[in-house]
């Protein structure tokens, strides 16, 4: 359940302002400004800024170059796995299995196995640094575990459930894309935390104008940032192979859930987007060292 928090804790220290340009950082707006608000809030988030900021490797498994491509994930460790199909109306479907900032164990095998009570222990073949793929038979996706060995007694990397059917959800991220830039001021109210083991710090921020102001833990960081509505996730550097997950509801209002992997990132995000005016109404993103969940408040407009 999403986490709605309204108002401040009292008995703060006093205000430490902070005047911060962006102008000179990377896009990315999570590592440049919940960083330094997780920072100044006295709690070290490790962030990996030169991974994101180089973008590194290049895309191995099944993605935005794959037409109707859809992909279901979730948090590993510290990082993301995500099984990525291509449905069709074969037989046999391609898939792929990407796993960022895994356990070192699984990053050294040469086979990641699929197993599905349909069809028994599949191989998928490493194909890329962070990638194993094959095909698979279509039922092989209905209820299906990602496991290191063969046998069903090895434990689960990740298991999936998938919906049916299973629909992508570009078009709907596209339609949050116009959205976002259409946007004159939002106010985001963030749970950040490096892992589920700690307590998350709020992060209140207010995007406005050409200028971001974000309040956690007795701080006051405030940043020139005229490109703001290009700096969300979803817009750069966007989502990869996604997945319509179903409908839900943010503070009243119906939404559509979407998830994806985030391009070339080892993170992976879901959305809830009103589907009539294509906002996004709250987000979810679990990665390296960085696990945050949030809701968007638009102003104006």
């Amino acid at each position: 359940m999403l986490r709605h928090v309204t108002g401040w804790p009292q008995g703060r220290n006093r205000i430490v302002v902070r005047e911060v340009s962006l102008a000179a950082r990377h896009p990315y707006r999570r590592l440049a400004l919940f960083g330094t608000a997780l920072v100044a809030a006295g709690i070290l988030v490790a962030v990996p800024l030169a991974l994101r900021a180089t973008r590194s490797g290049s895309p191995t498994c099944l993605g935005p170059a794959t037409v109707g491509a859809v992909s279901v994930g979730s948090g590993i460790g510290s990082g993301v796995l995500a099984l990525t199909s291509v449905p069709g109306a074969g037989a046999r479907v391609p898939v792929s299995v990407q796993v960022d900032h895994g356990p070192a164990a699984v990053s050294a095998l040469q086979r990641l196995w699929l197993i599905s009570p349909a069809t028994g222990p599949i191989a998928l073949s490493r194909s890329g640094p962070s990638c194993w793929s094959g095909t698979v038979p279509r039922g092989a996706l209905d209820d299906v575990q990602i496991a290191s060995r063969p046998d069903r007694a090895a434990p689960a990397l990740a298991r999936f459930v998938t919906p049916e059917p299973m629909r992508s959800g570009a078009e709907l991220i596209g339609r949050a894309q116009l959205a976002t830039r259409r946007l004159k001021a939002v106010r985001e109210i963030t749970l950040g935390r490096r892992s589920l083991a700690v307590r998350p710090t709020l992060v209140d921020t207010l995007y406005s104008g050409t200028t971001v102001a974000s309040r956690s833990a007795g701080a006051v960081e405030r940043f020139a940032w005229p490109g703001w509505r290009d700096g969300f996730e979803w817009m750069t550097p966007g989502i990869q192979a996604s997945v319509i997950l179903g409908d839900t509801r943010i503070g009243g209002r119906r939404a559509v859930r979407v998830a994806g992997a985030v391009v070339q990132t080892p993170m992976w995000m879901e959305l809830d987007i009103d589907p009539t005016t294509g906002v996004v109404l709250a987000d979810r993103m679990n990665g390296a060292n960085h696990v945050m969940t949030s809701r968007y408040l638009p102003i104006g407009g």
